[in-house]
């Protein structure tokens, strides 16, 4: 097995790095770990993925991007990977009500994307009620076309 890390945010990867180096299990695994510093749409390593956690804060992104993000992590899927991401209860619908007219129609596009996405794909979603901030947490699976 093997563990690829992809972070875009260069001081939040210096901080996982500094973090990870004391750690034991780290340290016995860590030729099976690589990193990747960069939007994961830039990703080029080799190979596919079975499991993928993501957390990138889609709804902060254009339509183009979160396009991009997810075509990637098609390029990366087998047949049987799970794809696990999250999102904010309420945060889409709430952001459509209430955002100014340019962040409203982003959100409404990229709304319509994760609809698409789901009616395409066998998803699961569950609610993490005691998250400080409540998510639900996304599943696909049979992702790679």
């Amino acid at each position: 097995d093997s563990l690829t890390i992809c972070e875009i945010n260069p001081n939040m990867m210096k901080l996982l790095k500094e973090k990870l180096s004391s750690n034991e299990d780290y340290l016995k695994h860590k030729d099976s770990i690589s990193f990747f510093e960069g939007p994961f749409q830039e990703y080029r390593g080799g190979g596919k993925f079975d499991v993928i956690i993501c957390s990138i804060p889609f709804t902060n992104l254009s339509l183009k991007e979160v396009v991009e993000i997810f075509d990637k992590l098609q390029e990366v899927s087998n047949s049987n990977t799970r794809i696990t991401f999250f999102e904010y209860i309420g945060l889409r619908k709430l952001s459509k009500i209430v955002s100014m007219k340019e962040r409203r129609e982003r959100i409404e596009q990229v709304d319509r994307f994760f609809n698409e996405l789901e009616a395409k794909y066998k998803k699961t979603a569950e609610h993490v009620w005691l998250n400080i901030t409540p998510i639900t947490v996304y599943t696909l699976s049979a992702f790679a076309a």
